[in-house]
């Protein structure tokens, strides 16, 4: 929904760079959940942890129920284009197919990092709050380098292949993490390296 909201606010602007401001309040929320939620549910049980997860859905579903207003030409936009049954011809499906299965991708990438990379470094030695700190690095810094390298590769002459470098730097490191490399480093260029792609996707 947000996606939706999102393109009928800058579609035909800085749709990119917008794109990847609105992702990286996923890697937030995933970092921050991954330092405090094992603490909470340590200290007063893990169905504390989830109901407070739900409370902050709640209070943004009431925020956005106040706050959001559609733009003015949203529904000028929607009249003119829509009909009851309005199927995409092949090349519009297919860009939709090939785009979604990429960023199906890119998440599984995203969650083998937070999810087995911290397992991973328990095995190796750390404690499971360590292992989920180390590996939270990488969404800290995904933070900020997500909107930049939206904004960066909406102002690219190769947006392909600054994408795609993302995309494999990314994969290398965490393959990095598999072969023992030193997990900090490796989250921090699984960090920066994720800027450029999510916004394209």
């Amino acid at each position: 929904v947000l996606n939706k909201m999102l393109v009928d606010w800058f579609a035909g602007r800085e749709i990119v760079f917008a794109m990847g401001t609105l992702m990286s309040s996923w890697p937030f929320g995933i970092a921050l959940g991954l330092i405090v939620q094992g603490r909470i549910a340590e200290s007063l049980g893990w169905r504390t942890g989830m109901a407070i997860a739900a409370l902050f859905c709640l209070f943004a579903l009431l925020l956005l129920l106040v706050v959001y207003r559609p733009p003015l030409n949203a529904a000028v936009r929607a009249a003119n284009g829509s009909t009851w049954w309005n199927p995409p011809d092949w090349p519009s499906l297919r860009s939709v197919l090939i785009a979604g299965s990429a960023w199906g991708c890119f998440n599984l990438g995203l969650i083998i990092l937070f999810s087995f990379g911290a397992s991973l470094l328990t095995v190796r030695g750390l404690s499971m709050q360590d292992a989920a700190t180390v590996t939270s690095i990488a969404l800290w810094i995904a933070i900020l380098s997500i909107p930049v390298g939206g904004y960066l590769l909406q102002r690219s002459t190769t947006p392909r292949l600054l994408a795609n470098l993302s995309y494999l730097v990314s994969g290398l490191a965490l393959l990095a993490l598999y072969f023992d490399a030193w997990p900090v480093l490796v989250c921090i260029v699984f960090g920066l390296a994720l800027g450029p792609g999510p916004g394209v996707l």
